[in-house]
């Protein structure tokens, strides 16, 4: 990643790897074992302060924003994805990072983490039924 507005960044994903023991990828994510994603960064303040693009590669592009803030001690962070596409990539969005932040607070805890992919699983599920189906979507 290159810190400054404009710069190249790769995400390199290898999320059977992140957790012990290891599950395999269930078979509609066996493509997504190994991806590569890129991007360019479109803010960077650092420490509190990371904006980049996402999914440029297939003409996707949305926009991913990490925000710092000290709360008495403790960081809050706040990810916000935007510019997703429909409800379907809504849910894996926010499965997907719910579930790499879990893995990145249980390491910073000292913590083993619950598996990667059963976990996606279960939050996938969960946030079908948090969001509103997408024609009632349209109209609230």
């Amino acid at each position: 990643m290159e810190l400054r507005a404009g710069g190249k960044l790769e995400f390199h994903f290898h999320n059977s790897k992140l957790t012990t023991p290891a599950e395999p990828p269930p078979e509609r994510y066996k493509e997504c074992e190994g991806m590569t994603s890129s991007g360019r960064v479109t803010r960077c303040e650092p420490p509190h302060l990371l904006s980049f693009t996402w999914g440029e590669e297939q003409g996707d592009e949305s926009e991913v924003t990490f925000e710092l803030a000290d709360r008495g001690g403790e960081v809050l962070l706040v990810l916000t994805h935007r510019r997703l596409r429909n409800r379907s990539e809504m849910i894996g969005v926010a499965s997907g990072w719910h579930v790499h932040v879990g893995i990145l607070i249980d390491q910073l805890n000292g913590r083993a983490s619950k598996p990667f992919w059963s976990t996606l699983e279960k939050l996938e599920a969960e946030y079908d039924k948090r969001l509103p189906a997408e024609n009632r979507a349209a109209t609230t």
